[in-house]
Formats: C-alpha cells, sequence, structure tokens
C-alpha cells in the first residue's frame, strides 16, 4: 500500500501497512474496541473475554495475518486505528475508542476499499456488529441480511452482512 498521508481537523493522520512492531498495539486498539463493543451489545464477561483471546489477542492477529492484509491509522506517532481485507472482505476495522468520531474510521475504511479495487473485487463485503450499522450505510454499504451468529466467541449474537458495490471511473 505504501504510506497516505491525509489532514484531519489540523492533524496529520499516516495510514500505512502493518508491521511487526505494530502487533501489540493493534491488539491493544482491537481488544479495547471489543470493550467497548461489549458495553454496547450488551455481551456477557465470557463472551468478552472469548472475543478477546479468539480474536484480539497478539496470538489471533498474528494467526490472522497469514490470510488478512493489515494497514493502521497513525496520528501524532501513535497508532488510532487498523482495518484488514482478505481478498473482498473488509474482516475488521477498529478506531481506537479515544479517537473515535474523528474521521479515522472512515480514513481506514477508504483505504480497505481502495486496496479491494486496486486488486480487481467489483464489490465489498463485511460483517458488522449492529452497533456500527450507521458507520458502514454513511459509507454506502448495504444491508444484505442480518443473521445469527453460528459459532465462535459470540454465538447466538446478531450480526449484519453488508455489501458495496465499488464505483468504477
Amino acid at each position: 500500500m505504501g504510506v497516505e498521508k491525509i489532514q484531519i481537523m489540523n492533524k496529520e493522520i499516516t495510514i500505512r501497512d502493518m508491521n511487526d512492531n505494530d502487533l501489540s498495539e493493534v491488539s491493544r486498539i482491537v481488544c479495547a474496541c471489543y470493550v467497548w463493543l461489549a458495553g454496547q451489545e450488551g455481551y456477557t464477561p465470557e463472551e468478552t473475554s472469548r472475543l478477546i483471546s479468539e480474536r484480539g489477542s497478539a496470538e489471533a492477529l498474528i494467526s490472522q495475518q497469514r490470510e488478512c492484509h493489515f494497514i493502521v491509522a497513525e496520528m501524532d506517532g501513535k497508532l488510532t486505528g487498523i482495518a484488514s481485507t482478505s481478498k473482498n472482505i473488509i474482516t475488521k476495522l477498529y478506531v481506537d475508542p479515544e479517537y473515535f468520531r474523528k474521521g479515522i474510521g472512515s480514513r481506514l475504511f477508504d483505504a480497505a476499499e481502495k486496496r479491494i479495487a486496486n486488486d480487481g473485487y467489483n464489490d465489498i463485503f463485511l460483517g458488522a456488529f449492529p452497533v456500527s450499522a450507521g458507520f458502514y450505510e454513511a459509507k454506502g454499504m448495504e444491508l444484505e441480511e442480518k443473521k445469527l451468529t453460528t459459532g465462535g466467541p459470540i454465538k447466538g449474537r446478531m450480526i449484519w452482512l453488508y455489501r458495496k458495490v465499488i464505483a468504477r471511473a
């Protein structure tokens, strides 16, 4: 991907590929988002713990790197968000809760969409937690289906499946 610098609210945000030195901070951001999410969605402590260990721990992220391409957002020398893609699926998009509503999520989404388009795909897919629906719909994603998860750390919880056709220039 290289490095992309963007100005938001008089702050420079750098969007770049994740490197091995970012792993602990990426894990911290993902885990902080899962804790925030758990509070919004009413997850049990057991669900939250499993979500963190199975999807947010450094070990889980290392495993996910085999199949996903990770990018990070950096502001003032601090990682503030992450996104990952696999083929034409956005598999993760998380912003440190301290940096919500500063445009970082939008920039990460745009970078992930650009990567997917550059890889030749015509559409994007993702599964989102209901609390994130407004964000993804504002980014042009269309709800395809609401379904209960059948496995994993949040088995039996609602997930919303989205699709977006990529506009070609």
